[in-house]
């Protein structure tokens, strides 16, 4: 998790002042504190120093006068505080320890082995294919109950399928009876990825984002694709990723697992890894990263796919 920034009560009040107004000379910090505390300048100073020294704040010096400003937003320290309120949450259980990742919560000693050879095993691919790597060991936390996941990840009621999911840096996970008819590996990869994605660009349209989480965790087989794109074929258009739902139970009736995926592979297929990656982080310069119109790309695209998946050939 990241670091804890150590700010006292009182040394909140003093940041409080300079959030509102920086950067702000030692004279009128102390005037407004004076005010508002009834503090000595002595203690305002002490304050201001250790806020200093922890690089909470920093100052300048203009004409033999301190001028002081925040190094971190109230927005970041607010975020950094409940990620760490969340991580003692669901890490004071800690029940396995691996190389890049910290596991919590319940589970036998053979389900946890098994999601952490996982994950250890895909998480270099994944991080050489994406150009990220996670700055600290990721924390994962499997829960007692689906219904624990659910309301984890704030969707009270969710539904069956939901069996992962990452919340304040967190993946969670279900509990190990959930998976007797699905894959922990596949769920865990995909939310593993959707974690790895929001680092690089948290603003990523969301079919991008699924498209390459699901190409990433290997849900779809080749012969899935084949079904499922055949299932549609007749009404596959250019630019209608554009269109697919936001709301997942809509998104996978619409086929947008599958249609998504195809996108990944035509891009990884027809232009490499390495225009995947820049495309990840600047989606709108189609023209761009791949050199053409993006007409002609989502062309390109029903071309590829009715001749890897829906040609009569292939059927």
């Amino acid at each position: 998790m990241k670091e804890h920034y150590d700010i006292t009560d009182s040394e909140w009040v003093v940041m409080r002042v300079l959030l509102d107004k920086h950067p702000m000379g030692s004279k009128e910090i102390i005037s407004i504190l004076a005010k508002k505390k009834g503090w000595s300048n002595a203690t305002i100073k002490t304050f201001l120093g250790r806020l200093v020294a922890k690089n909470i704040i920093s100052y300048k010096i203009e004409k033999n006068a301190f001028f002081y400003y925040p190094l971190i937003s109230e927005l970041k320290y607010i975020q950094n505080e409940l990620k760490l309120f969340f991580g003692k949450l669901y890490g004071d259980t800690m029940i396995h320890e691996t190389k890049n990742f910290v596991f919590s919560g319940n589970g036998s000693t053979h389900f946890v082995e098994t999601l952490a050879n996982c994950l250890e095993e895909n998480y270099p691919r994944m991080a050489s294919d994406l150009g990220f790597n996670f700055p600290h060991k990721q924390m994962v936390y499997i829960h007692a109950s689906l219904e624990s996941l659910h309301s984890a990840l704030g969707y009270e009621n969710g539904p069956k399928w939901m069996t992962a999911g990452w919340f304040w840096e967190i993946i969670h996970i279900a509990p190990e009876e959930v998976f007797e008819n699905s894959s922990v590996s596949k769920s865990s990869l995909h939310v593993l990825v959707q974690l790895m994605l929001h680092h690089i660009n948290e603003n990523a349209p969301f079919w991008l984002k699924h498209g390459i989480s699901v190409y990433e965790a290997g849900w779809k087989s080749q012969e899935q694709m084949k079904i499922s794109l055949n299932q549609i074929r007749d009404s596959i258009s250019p630019f209608m990723v554009y269109d697919l739902s936001t709301n997942l139970d809509l998104f996978e009736k619409q086929k947008g697992f599958e249609i998504t995926q195809s996108v990944i592979e035509y891009i990884v297929e027809t232009f490499k890894k390495e225009k995947l990656k820049e495309y990840l982080r600047n989606p709108e310069n189609i023209s761009g990263i791949f050199g053409c119109t993006q007409v002609t790309f989502w062309e390109e695209w029903i071309n590829f796919i009715h001749k890897k998946y829906t040609d009569e050939s292939n059927i």
